[in-house]
């Protein structure tokens, strides 16, 4: 009797179908392990800008003087508009406005009449929107009596179909002159 070698084909199938049953399963795990990693990205870098926005803010704003009165810092009345000054000098103001292009939302800067650019100049290739208001004293708008200026901030990333969003808030002192 003369016997053959190899696998018959019902070992083949088992083989195959147990390799499938592996493969799928790897798969899952992989593409888990990197929408984790995509989403913490995405946590960090929010949480990143919204850092560099209040970090630039409130070094200028102490900087910034409160008095005279005409160069105290100031609000816009619907709170998108903070402008404050560095020196008496009328022309030395600095503008932070929050403004709306389609349907992101961004923080720009403008010193004297300059164009605005965009606070942090990095923020639009990490962060879908940064939002938020002004206010000074106690949550107003108009002059600051005291030089106190309040910022409320919302800075988010869409991912998927939810947005992630952290937000934060200052409260910083303009120095006197």
């Amino acid at each position: 009797m003369h016997l053959e070698k190899g696998y018959t084909l019902l070992e083949l199938i088992v083989v195959i179908m147990i390799l499938g049953v592996l493969t799928s399963a790897t798969a899952t795990i992989l593409i888990g392990l990197v929408s984790s990693f995509e989403l913490s990205q995405n946590k960090n870098s929010v949480g990143f800008v919204g850092q560099q926005v209040l970090t630039r803010i409130s070094d200028e704003v102490r900087q910034g003087i409160s008095s005279p009165d005409s160069l105290r810092p100031r609000v816009s009345s619907n709170g998108l508009v903070l402008r404050f000054y560095r020196s008496p000098i009328f022309s030395d103001s600095i503008r932070y406005y929050f403004s709306t292009s389609g349907s992101d939302t961004f923080l720009f800067r403008s010193h004297r009449n300059s164009a605005g650019v965009l606070v942090p100049s990095f923020s639009s290739g990490l962060v879908n929107f940064v939002k938020g208001k002004f206010s000074v004293d106690s949550s107003a708008t108009g002059f600051s009596t005291t030089g106190r200026v309040n910022l409320s901030l919302k800075v988010g990333r869409i991912y998927g179909s939810e947005p992630d969003s952290n937000s934060f808030s200052l409260e910083v002192h303009s120095r006197n002159y």
